[in-house]
């Protein structure tokens, strides 16, 4: 079930698909730092793509730890563009 989501944009879905509320925002469980663990990808490139999607206006930081989805279409297909890239 998990190997699907090993995109980092993939993983903000997962999580948003886990979430009990409707407002988009998304905590997240870990630090930047296990995600990038998890993904077997640098902090850096976690970070990078949280800036990208930023910019794309795809989320927002609403938080620490909290994300909140803006546009789940925008997000939606950058997973395809990573998927289709092997990044």
């Amino acid at each position: 079930m998990w190997r699907r989501h090993r995109t980092r944009e993939g993983f903000l879905l997962s999580l948003d698909g886990r979430s009990s509320g409707e407002d988009g925002q998304v905590v997240l469980p870990v630090s930047r730092y296990d995600i990038a663990d998890y993904l077997v990808v640098s902090v850096e490139t976690v970070c990078r793509s949280f800036t990208k999607l930023e910019k794309r206006g795809a989320i927002t930081p609403a938080g620490k730890r909290t994300v909140k989805i803006l546009n789940r279409a925008a997000l939606e297909e950058h997973v395809g563009e990573s998927q289709g890239t092997g990044a």
